[in-house]
C-alpha cells in the first residue's frame, strides 16, 4: 500500500470511529496495520475500537502489541486501564458499597490511572493499606481477604508498574 492510499485509509477509519461506525473503522484499521505492521499508532487505536465494541480480550491484544512496538508510549496504557477501571467501577459498584469501599476511592484511582501518575496511584494504596489493615484486624475480620486483596496486592502491581495486572485482577476475582 503506497504512503498515500495508507494514509487515506486512517482518515477515514478516524472519520468512521468519529461517527460510531466501529466495524467499518475496526476494517480500515486492520488494512492499515496489514501494510504497517511496526506501527504502534495503528495498533492502540486499533484497541481502542475494540473497546468501544466490547471486545475487550482482542483490545489487550492489540494494546500489548502496540505497548510491545513503542513502550514509552503511556497513552495506550492509559486508554486500556482506565477503561477497565469504569468498567469494574461500574460492575462492582453495588458490591463496593455493601463492603464499604466507596466509589470516590475509586475514582481517584481513575485519574491517578488516566494522568499516567503511578507515584499518586502508589501512595494512594499505601494509605489506604495501613488504614485497611488496621480496620480488618480491629473490626471488619469477615471481609479481610477483600481488603488485602484489595489494597496490598494493587501495591505490589503499581510497583511494577504492571497496570493491566492491577486491573484483571480485579476483573476476574474468584469470589464474585
Amino acid at each position: 500500500m503506497k504512503d498515500d492510499d495508507l494514509e487515506a485509509n486512517i482518515v477515514a477509519a478516524g472519520s468512521a470511529y468519529s461517527q460510531g461506525r466501529y466495524e467499518e473503522a475496526l476494517a480500515l484499521y486492520e488494512t492499515a496495520i496489514t501494510a504497517r505492521p511496526q506501527n504502534a499508532i495503528l495498533f492502540a487505536n486499533k484497541a481502542a475500537i475494540l473497546l468501544r465494541l466490547d471486545r475487550v480480550d482482542d483490545a489487550l491484544i492489540s494494546a500489548d502489541r502496540a505497548i510491545e512496538l513503542d513502550p514509552t508510549w503511556a497513552k495506550v496504557r492509559a486508554r486500556t486501564e482506565v477503561h477497565f477501571v469504569n468498567l469494574w467501577i461500574e460492575e462492582k459498584r453495588d458490591k463496593l458499597a455493601l463492603r464499604g469501599v466507596t466509589v470516590r476511592f475509586l475514582a481517584l484511582v481513575h485519574v491517578a490511572i488516566r494522568t499516567g501518575n503511578a507515584f499518586v496511584l502508589l501512595a494512594i494504596f499505601k494509605q489506604m493499606a495501613i488504614f485497611t489493615l488496621i480496620s480488618v484486624f480491629s473490626c471488619f475480620c469477615k471481609f479481610s481477604s477483600f481488603y488485602l486483596s484489595l489494597f496490598i496486592q494493587p501495591s505490589v502491581f503499581v510497583a511494577r508498574a504492571n497496570f493491566p495486572s492491577l486491573i484483571r485482577s480485579y476483573l476476574f476475582s474468584p469470589d464474585d
